[in-house]
């Protein structure tokens, strides 16, 4: 449990097959950051059941979407995410990391992708632009990601004004 009096809202998941052939699915949790909650589907995909602890507290992310790809090459499990930082950017969606995982259920942060370029002011640049959303494959020795940007004049972080593509060469030294 996360604790007395917290609404637990499971939201937004992705669905990762595990090595022991399971499929499971992880929630952002929209009470807390960092957290994810996970879950295994059960008769056919009918039904969840809480898998392992069921919580991830200390899950390399803040308030975002994930996209989690297992990797053959590397027998790692893969996430670009925005990073749990804490203080007034605890929420921040304008840093990009790559995180990896053997089980699924303990990550690393290996490295920073993306940071704005005009981060001058954190707390005012984490409300109106965001590196968010990310989505990647594998592609030979490279990792393909696209990114929702709001960059420049936007309303808020969410609202993104770009969709970029980046190329992460040589993804194998980097998440070594």
């Amino acid at each position: 449990a996360i604790g007395r009096n917290v609404t637990v809202v499971p939201i937004e998941p992705n669905i990762v097959a595990g090595k022991d052939g399971e499929l499971y699915v992880f929630f952002r949790i929209d009470a807390a950051t960092q957290i994810q909650l996970v879950a295994k589907l059960t008769d056919n995909g009918t039904r969840y059941e809480i898998a392992g602890e069921g919580i991830i507290r200390d899950f390399p992310t803040s308030k975002s979407k994930i996209t989690i790809r297992y990797d053959e090459a590397t027998d790692q499990y893969i996430t670009i995410s925005n990073p749990y930082m804490g203080g007034p950017m605890q929420n921040q969606r304008i840093v990009l990391c790559i995180a990896v995982s053997d089980d699924l259920f303990h990550w690393e942060i290996k490295e920073y992708l993306l940071v704005p370029r005009n981060m001058a002011n954190p707390v005012i640049d984490g409300y109106a632009h965001g590196l968010q959303y990310a989505d990647f494959i594998i592609d030979g020795e490279d990792i393909l990601f696209v990114v929702r940007e709001a960059v420049g004049y936007t309303c808020s972080y969410h609202d993104g004004n770009y969709t970029a593509f980046y190329r992460l060469k040589d993804y194998k030294q980097v998440i070594g």
